[in-house]
């Protein structure tokens, strides 16, 4: 079992290695999260290096598909209360026991949030770290 002793209201996890199918979990360092946020920005290019074409970093921001509880792209996705937005964006987000992570790109910025509580309003920090950007 991963869940360790308790401090306080919080509850300790012992180590454990996420190693199974691909379920969604947004698991790693906040500066890989902001680098591939910085790759998607940049339309494929990362530290001058072509990673993906353009046309391919477009496409996989496409959010095609309607859905409940969001609607998806390639690895994008947005809550369908999202669609007719002012400020569109596409993000992923992740989390599980003890974390909620969550990458946000906006056509003018992007927000990568990390946190180790699942009981944070993690759209509210992100719209605040946005807020500058956004207007």
């Amino acid at each position: 079992m991963w869940v360790g002793a308790r401090a306080g209201r919080w509850v300790t996890l012992r180590p454990f290695l996420v190693n199974g199918a691909a379920y969604g979990g947004f698991v790693g360092p906040v500066t890989d999260a902001a680098r591939l946020l910085l790759l998607h920005a940049r339309g494929g290019d990362l530290d001058g290096v072509r990673v993906l074409s353009e046309a391919a970093t477009r496409e996989m921001q496409v959010v095609s598909v309607e859905g409940k509880p969001f609607d998806h792209g390639l690895g994008w996705f947005r809550p369908p209360s999202e669609r007719a937005s002012r400020c569109p964006f596409v993000e992923h987000d992740g989390g599980g026991g003890g974390y909620h992570n969550l990458l946000r790109l906006y056509p003018e910025a992007g927000v990568v949030v990390t946190g180790n509580s699942t009981a944070y309003d993690v759209d509210a920090t992100v719209d605040a770290l946005a807020a500058p950007w956004l207007g």
